[in-house]
C-alpha cells in the first residue's frame, strides 16, 4: 500500500542523471525521471487521504543508494503546497523506486526537492530526512481546466496502440544514440502492425528498415489490475528513449536505455494508469 506524505512543496517532470554513480556507503537519489515531463500544465489536486487521480499527479522514478538499513521512504515536495506519496520500499543499500507528487493549491514549480526519511520513522516529516536533493523542474498547477489531450497521428516516427479496437489510445515514440560506427543518432521509425490483425503493438526500426530494432505493446489489464502493462523488448546496444503517452488523459512515461548497454526488457505493471 502506498504511503503519503504531506507538507509545503512540489515538482516537476523531466529527467536528472547523475554525472558519477556514488559509493554505496552513502545517501543519494539519481537518474531521476518525471511522468509527465516538465514543462506541464497540471490541474490542482484538494488535499485527500487516497491516492489522486494519473490526471493530477506526477509520477517519479530514481535510483537510490542508502545507508539505512531499514529501507527508506522518497518524498518529492519543495516551497509550495504538495501531497506525497511512495509507491514501494526503497530497500537497503541500493536499487530504483518510484513516488508520486500533486499540488494542493496553485502554484508555479521551478525546483523540486526528494526526501529521503527512514521508512520505519513513524512520523514520516520532512525534518528528519536523512538525505535530500534539489532538482529544477517547471510545473504550473492551476484550477483552470487543463488542455484537452491531442489524439495519436500515426507518421514516420509514431506509433499508435489501440485500448479500445480503433480508439489510438497511446502515442509511441522512440529515439536512438550511441557512439559505435563513429556515433549516430535519430528518431525510431515506427512500423504498424495493424495491417497484420496487431493492435495492441507494433515495431520500431533505427539503422535500416528491414532491420525491427524494438517491439512494444500495451494490454488493457484493468480487470483485475489498476494498471495497463506496457512490455518493451529490444534487439540492440544503443543509447534507447522510449515515450509513451496516453492521449486520453495525457499521462506520460519515459523509459530508456543506455548506450552500449544491450537493453533488458521492459515489463512495467504500474505506470499506466486506468481506466
Amino acid at each position: 500500500m502506498a504511503r503519503k506524505l504531506i507538507a509545503i512543496a512540489v515538482v516537476a517532470l523531466g529527467t536528472i542523471a547523475a554525472s558519477s554513480v556514488p559509493a554505496l556507503a552513502a545517501n543519494s537519489i539519481t537518474n531521476i525521471h518525471f511522468s509527465p515531463a516538465y514543462p506541464a500544465t497540471l490541474p490542482v489536486y484538494p488535499f485527500t487521504t487516497g491516492t489522486p487521480a494519473s490526471s493530477a499527479r506526477v509520477n517519479v522514478t530514481y535510483d537510490y543508494t542508502t545507508t539505512d538499513t531499514n529501507g527508506v521512504s522518497v518524498y518529492f515536495g519543495g516551497n509550495f503546497a504538495w501531497y506525497s506519496g511512495v509507491n514501494n520500499r526503497c530497500a537497503y543499500p541500493s536499487g530504483s523506486c518510484s513516488s508520486w507528487f500533486v499540488a494542493t493549491a496553485p502554484a508555479t514549480v521551478t525546483s523540486l526537492t526528494a526526501y529521503m526519511i527512514d521508512w520505519n520513522d513513524p512520523t514520516q516529516n520532512t525534518n528528519n530526512a536523512l538525505f535530500t536533493e534539489t532538482v529544477p523542474v517547471n510545473y504550473t498547477f492551476t484550477t483552470s481546466s487543463p488542455p484537452p489531450p491531442t489524439a495519436c497521428t500515426p507518421s514516420a516516427t509514431t506509433l499508435c496502440v489501440d485500448d479500445a479496437p480503433g480508439d489510438a489510445r497511446y502515442k509511441v515514440q522512440a529515439s536512438f544514440a550511441t557512439t559505435q560506427g563513429g556515433g549516430s543518432s535519430g528518431p525510431g521509425h515506427a512500423i504498424p502492425l495493424a495491417s497484420l490483425g496487431v493492435t495492441h503493438g507494433g515495431l520500431f526500426w533505427f539503422f535500416s528498415a528491414d532491420n525491427p530494432e524494438l517491439l512494444v505493446k500495451i494490454l488493457n489489464t484493468c480487470s483485475f489490475s489498476s494498471n495497463h502493462w506496457f512490455f518493451a523488448s529490444a534487439g540492440t546496444n544503443v543509447g534507447l528513449t522510449i515515450t509513451v503517452t496516453d492521449t486520453k488523459t495525457s499521462f506520460q512515461q519515459v523509459y530508456t536505455n543506455p548506450d552500449l548497454h544491450p537493453m533488458e526488457p521492459i515489463q512495467d505493471e504500474s505506470t499506466l494508469p486506468c481506466p
